[in-house]
């Protein structure tokens, strides 16, 4: 449905609708900054940096002692290396999906925490009964959809002069 025209008096509805994906679209930088994702991204990737170049180093003297092995030798410790680099690579795999968990767990509890209390607000305040998602509702006027306001309303409480910083912790 089209919104109403913007002088056309507010009516009250029971239901309100919110854009979740939108809000947090529009918060993202906030909420990334209190986790400090990309700091922690950033140690991640200079750590397989510094792994890889061990390993480079650890493969080019393997390479230099080839002549001097048996074929044997060289084999076992070839196989060896092979295993430590596939097991390596998994623990960098693993740290890379625990930080994205993380990422997910902070962004639903900055939603929990920061984001619902005013969308809660908001639906009080409009006497609304019902918030649904945006997401799940097919047709919708304008005139009940909270999203900016909701947005407005957790940008300011953001603002580091008016409020404490963003609350990112998972229960």
């Amino acid at each position: 449905m089209r919104a109403q025209d913007a002088s056309a008096p507010l009516i009250a509805s029971r239901i309100v609708v919110v854009d979740r994906d939108r809000v947090l679209e529009s918060i993202g930088a906030e909420i990334y900054a209190a986790f400090d994702f990309d700091g922690k991204l950033r140690e991640l990737e200079e750590e397989v940096r510094r792994i890889e170049d061990e390993l480079k180093a650890e493969e080019l003297e393997l390479t230099e002692l080839r002549p001097d092995l048996q074929p044997t030798e060289f084999r076992r410790l070839a196989d060896a290396f092979d295993e430590k680099v596939r097991k390596i690579r998994t623990e960098q795999d693993n740290k890379l999906a625990s930080l994205e968990q993380q990422r997910v767990e902070v962004v639903q509890t900055a939603y929990v925490q920061n984001i619902l209390p005013v969308v809660e607000v908001i639906a009080r305040e409009r006497g609304a009964l019902l918030v649904l998602d945006k997401r799940l509702t097919l047709l919708s006027a304008d005139v009940i959809d909270i999203t900016n306001e909701t947005i407005g309303r957790v940008s300011a409480a953001l603002n580091l002069d008016q409020q404490p910083p963003l609350d990112v912790t998972p229960p």
